[in-house]
This record gives C-alpha cells, sequence and structure tokens, in this order.
C-alpha cells in the first residue's frame, strides 16, 4: 500500500511542479507588460520579477546566443560589453552564472517553489513527512535542471556525447532529447515550452512540437546528430 501511495506522491508532484514551472516561467522570467503593471504596486514582487526577467528574458534569450543556439557570443567583443555593462550593478550576478545559462539564483529558486511548499506541508500533516518527501522531488529535480542540466541544452552534440556524470547521462536519454528539442522551440520562438519538467506546457496548451524544417536548423546547428542520408530520426517532442 505503502508503495502505490508513493507512487501517487511522486506522480502528484511532479504534475504539480511541472504545471507550476511552465507558469511562472512565462509570466516571471518572460512578464508581460499586464505583470509588470501589477507588480508595480508591490515593490518586493516587483524587484524580484524585474530582476528574474532581466537575466532570463532580457540577458539569456536577447543579448546571447544571438546566431545559434549553441554560440553564446559572436565575438569576444560582444562578451566585454555585456559584462561591463552588468558589472558592479545589482544584475552583476549574471557574469558568475554565465549570463543565464545558469537558470535563477537560489532566492528564485525559491520563488518558483513558494507555491508547493503549503501543499507539501498539507501532504505531511495527512499522510506523512515521508511521502511529502517523495512528492517534492520534482522540485528538487527542477531544480537540478535548471542550475546543472540547462548549461548542456545549450552545448554541441559532439560536447554532450563526451559528457560524464548525472548531467550528461540525463542529456543522453530520451527524456533529455526530448527536453533539448522542446528547449531548442523555446528559444527560436519564445512563447511555447517553458518546462524542464515536462508535462505543464501540454496543460497549459503552450505546447509545440518541431516540423522538420525546425529539425533540419537543431542539424544546421549542431543541436542534433547528423543523421546518415540527412535524415533526423528517433527524436520525439
Amino acid at each position: 500500500m505503502f508503495i502505490l501511495h508513493a507512487v501517487f506522491s511522486l506522480l502528484s508532484g511532479w504534475l504539480l511542479v511541472s504545471v507550476v514551472e511552465s507558469f511562472l516561467h512565462r509570466h516571471i522570467y518572460h512578464a508581460g507588460t499586464g505583470i509588470r503593471r501589477i507588480a508595480k504596486c508591490l515593490p518586493p514582487l516587483r524587484r524580484a520579477i524585474g530582476r528574474a526577467r532581466f537575466g532570463h528574458h532580457v540577458v539569456h534569450h536577447k543579448r546571447t546566443f544571438k546566431c545559434s543556439h549553441v554560440i553564446q557570443f559572436d565575438s569576444s567583443d560582444q562578451e566585454v560589453r555585456l559584462r561591463r555593462r552588468l558589472a558592479n550593478t545589482m544584475h552583476a550576478h549574471l557574469i558568475k552564472e554565465q549570463y543565464g545559462v545558469k537558470v535563477g539564483t537560489f532566492g528564485e529558486m525559491l520563488l518558483y517553489v513558494s507555491p508547493m511548499i503549503p501543499i507539501y506541508i498539507i501532504i505531511g500533516s495527512a499522510s506523512g513527512w515521508v511521502l511529502a518527501a517523495i512528492a517534492a522531488l520534482p522540485a528538487v529535480a527542477m531544480i537540478y535542471l535548471a542550475q546543472v542540466v540547462h548549461p548542456f541544452l545549450h552545448a554541441r552534440h559532439s560536447e554532450r556525447q563526451g559528457g560524464v556524470g548525472l548531467a550528461a547521462l540525463i542529456m543522453r536519454s530520451r527524456y533529455g532529447r526530448a527536453v533539448l528539442v522542446r528547449h531548442w522551440l523555446h528559444h527560436a520562438y519564445g512563447s511555447c515550452n517553458y518546462n524542464l519538467i515536462i508535462g505543464g506546457d501540454f496543460l497549459l496548451r503552450v505546447s509545440r512540437r518541431p516540423s522538420f524544417g525546425d529539425l533540419r536548423r537543431m542539424v544546421s546547428q549542431h543541436v542534433l546528430p547528423r543523421q546518415q542520408g540527412g535524415a533526423q530520426g528517433g527524436v520525439k517532442a
């Protein structure tokens, strides 16, 4: 019976984290004018959203990886200019975070997880703290993917194949390949595929599948391997 409860807790936790991740990624890290207008009434929220949006939407999406998904800067001068602009500002931490390649500061990750904490407390109080801890595992996985795996999503296929450790193993799995394709589409089209923990995008109707042309572009950018005969197979998103 415990195993059944544990599986249910894990799946419920995955679904919860995935929906929250997709929603917050869309409305905080890519906050639109409506959200920013509302946040003006609450200065702490305005600062948190502004900091997260600048690091992710502005720096990671707009000021880096301009010409290719796997080339962060077109030239060393481009990096120098961005570094100088960020230095001695409230955004200087982005330099250590590789200009947004490591997604989110510790505080921003807490902001991501915070909506789920009351639910974990309810689960712990009602069903036991072991089941609550199991339900929280997907939240830990989300933070790991954002901090450790996300840099691999912007690496060439040849570089990922030579990697070692858990992150490299994830990237060589079917799940890792699906996240890779979906993440490329997120950068290419913007308003889709916000998940690293896959699932919430489908429920919130912001999921996008790759076209054959998209897959060809991924191959040309060395995101995906070039298959024999030029066809790309075995990748599903």
